[in-house]
């Protein structure tokens, strides 16, 4: 789900447009999850702060659609993973990958032939689960920042968040 949705767009931009809203910027957020959780980190120069913020606020939102981006997006995977599927460092690592993981569902690697299986209504769904709201999240913010320029972004593009509900954690 992050990176379906990491490729088409966020709020109201589409990709291409998002890409040059931040041409000449230096601000940047990603999305992860992995068997701990739900991860955000991101960065910015500080005359970019503000863009860093906006940014977040999106992210923490629900995923920007786009069924065309979806599909392209998809299709550039498979096609990338049908071009890796006969190296035999992939083989070979597929195959470590499920003896050491026991053919764990959450762990099978994805293949071009497993790509058809993501629906991106059921990934929009858990986008929408791990990423809506603040609700969870602990924000850390370091490096060279004004404590008065940092207030007002914290207040606005944060605390605005909807609060969203903790996912529990289960085994």
């Amino acid at each position: 789900a992050p990176y379906l949705f990491g490729n088409t767009g966020l709020g109201d931009l589409s990709l291409p447009e998002l890409t040059d809203f931040l041409t000449g910027h230096q601000a940047g957020v990603s999305v992860g999850v992995d068997d701990n959780g739900a991860s955000l980190s991101g960065s910015a120069v500080p005359g970019d702060l503000e863009i860093l913020f906006q940014l977040v606020n999106k992210k923490l939102n629900a995923p920007r659609r786009d069924a065309a981006a979806e599909t392209s997006f998809l299709k550039q995977v498979e096609e990338s993973l049908k071009n890796q599927q006969d190296l035999p460092q992939q083989v070979y690592q597929n195959e470590i990958q499920r003896i050491l993981n026991g053919g764990a569902p959450r762990s099978k690697p994805v293949t071009a032939d497993r790509i058809g299986e993501v629906a991106p209504d059921k990934a929009a769904q858990f986008y929408s689960d791990f990423f809506r709201g603040g609700a969870g999240y602990t924000f850390t913010i370091t490096g060279d920042v004004d404590e008065a320029v940092l207030k007002p972004l914290v207040e606005t593009y944060l605390a605005s968040l909807p609060a969203g509900k903790e996912t529990p954690v289960k085994d």
